[in-house]
């Protein structure tokens, strides 16, 4: 006998019941009133859903075309996400979301760990990577309960269809270890369901949560190429030359490199932020990221290693770290000369240090003067008496250094490695304030090309007095950072004479 189904809607939500078996009509309405989702199963605060949030949920369910990096999911006109206007309707899908979706469901579907915080800088996607992960679990035909801390809304999502609830609906769905409970930017409640949290790293929202079984992971800024990828399929009128430019002040924040390039109010922020800060406020944003979020904190980005976890913390770009250093030496110089002046290994606090450090060497370089150096080799040490009150040229092609005269020359991004600035005719330069710091040929030889491969190149490491007496010679590293032989050491680097550098804290 061929089975037959029955279809039936309760609302919004409909399902298929089995009646192949049924012999007379009370068994059929005993399996209905059986299917049907109660008040108990929905919460006190729920409601049907509305038309736009039953057309989103169609189209997640039903979208037919493969999640790749650097598209854009699109869905049809007049749908939009969780039926909100002001969301939008595209989902730029960054090149971490796959594998980080990837990683994220392996580890809420294991059976040690079913709950899962993603944290990340404010402004980089966390909200669309959740939806990212809605449109994953639409086509699966998940049960899924989304919570929204932006509108204090949870919305009951199923292949039958979907409910909107307050922040305390559903709690019997919650508490089924078969439902996914995705929640963006608010405290999730601690249930039998496989959790994802995404949010900024705000302590009373993530850390509670964080002390029972639960794994962190992170979310990386963007890179250059993202942006630039991005940028003509969903925000087309922002010039290119701007998102560079703003890319150099922000770093990979897509919220102020695109979304918000061309509104003031929102770029004012990283000015009022900076004007702010001080070395004390820099050390609590380095040393407690996320503990006081405060308007610090967007200076400062937090780096992502391999299987997303959390790398050092790092200002978000040069501009960032030559800012801050001009307004901290201008308020209180003595307190940053202080800081910069003993290296600083633990933590945060040395990342800070060190940034600190390297500006503050870059501004002593160029002013001149007489330095102590040592060569790394021989062991001896003397003087270099450099050129006074050089002016600082920030280099972004190579074309500008053929006819400038009298400069400190400092490339505006790290593109040469190893080489943080470079002096005409033979001297390069290398602030570190760590114990250890590898050479990568490929960066100095770009340099010296640029000089025109002079016959006796100095490299100087530009160290903290006291990292001078024990800093030894570094080695060199090829691209792939292994070392390097003597036999493969090109040429025009094995040329060079490497010495170690400092000056006292009172250098002027």
């Amino acid at each position: 006998m061929p089975k037959r189904f029955l279809n039936v809607e309760y609302n919004t939500i409909s399902t298929e019941i089995d009646v192949t078996d049924f012999e007379d009509l009370s068994d059929v309405q005993d399996a209905i009133k059986a299917k049907q989702p109660t008040q108990t199963d929905l919460g006190p605060t729920s409601a049907a859903a509305s038309t736009a949030l039953l057309d989103f949920w169609t189209a997640f369910t039903n979208y037919p075309n493969p999640l790749e990096v650097n598209t854009v999911v699109q869905l049809p006109a007049d749908v939009f996400i969780l039926g909100n206007h002001s969301i939008g309707s595209s989902i730029y899908i960054r090149p971490c979301y796959p594998k980080l979706l990837e990683k994220s469901l392996s580890i809420v579907q294991s059976a040690d760990i079913r709950h899962l915080i993603i944290l990340g800088n404010p402004g980089i996607g966390k909200t669309y990577f959740g939806y990212f992960l809605l449109l994953h679990l639409a086509r699966s035909g998940a049960t899924v309960v989304y919570e929204s801390g932006a509108d204090q809304k949870r919305y009951l999502l199923t292949p039958n269809g979907v409910f909107e609830g307050g922040k305390h609906a559903f709690w019997k769905i919650l508490d089924s270890s078969s439902t996914f409970y995705i929640v963006d930017g608010s405290a999730p409640v601690d249930v039998d369901a496989k959790t994802i949290l995404v949010t900024l790293p705000r302590w009373e929202i993530w850390h509670r949560f964080s002390k029972g079984s639960c794994d962190i992971r992170y979310m990386p800024v963007w890179s250059k190429e993202e942006l630039h990828s991005c940028r003509p399929m969903l925000f087309p009128t922002v010039p290119q030359e701007l998102v560079e430019s703003l890319y150099l002040k922000w770093g990979g924040i897509a919220r102020y490199v695109l979304k918000y390039a061309l509104v003031k109010e929102q770029q004012d922020f990283l000015d009022k932020a900076l004007n702010i800060s001080n070395i004390d406020s820099v050390v609590k944003s380095f040393g407690k990221y996320g503990e006081n979020l405060d308007a610090s904190s967007c200076l400062i980005h937090i780096s992502v290693k391999d299987g997303f976890h959390s790398g050092p913390y790092q200002f978000a770009f040069d501009y960032v770290v030559d800012e801050i250093y001009n307004r901290v030496y201008a308020r209180d110089r003595d307190h940053l000369i202080r800081f910069v002046s003993v290296a600083r290994e633990i933590g945060e606090t040395g990342q800070l240090n060190r940034a600190l450090f390297e500006k503050h060497a870059h501004t002593v370089i160029a002013k001149g003067g007489s330095f102590k150096i040592r060569d790394l080799r021989t062991k001896l040490e003397s003087t270099l008496q450099l050129p006074m009150d050089l002016s600082t040229l920030l280099l972004s092609n190579n074309s500008q250094v053929q006819d400038a005269t009298n400069c400190y020359f400092r490339p505006i991004s790290n593109i040469f490695e190893s080489v943080d600035s470079f002096i005409k005719p033979n001297l390069l330069f290398q602030m570190t304030g760590a114990k250890d710091h590898p050479c990568k040929q490929t960066g100095i030889c770009d340099v010296l090309e640029i000089l025109g491969n002079p016959s006796k190149p100095e490299l100087y490491f530009v160290v903290p007095p006291d990292r001078f007496a024990c800093f030894t010679r570094q080695s060199y590293h090829g691209t792939d950072g292994q070392v390097l032989s003597q036999n493969d050491t090109i040429a025009s680097v094995e040329k060079l004479t490497r010495f170690v550098l400092t000056f006292e804290p009172s250098h002027q």
